[in-house]
């Protein structure tokens, strides 16, 4: 949903569209760091939470 505002220009960035949805830089440096982390690690760090 968010990636087909981003793309008709509803929002004009990343960063307006998570203002908007009122995600804090924090969060979005945490969400991103995660995106980026191997499939493996991302399971562990899942399973060590939940």
């Amino acid at each position: 949903m968010v990636e087909r505002m981003l793309h008709n220009g509803v929002f004009p960035s990343v960063k307006a569209a998570m203002q908007a949805l009122g995600i804090t830089r924090m969060m979005r440096t945490r969400l991103f760091r995660a995106l980026n982390m191997p499939p493996e690690e991302m399971a562990r760090v899942l399973e060590e939470t939940y």
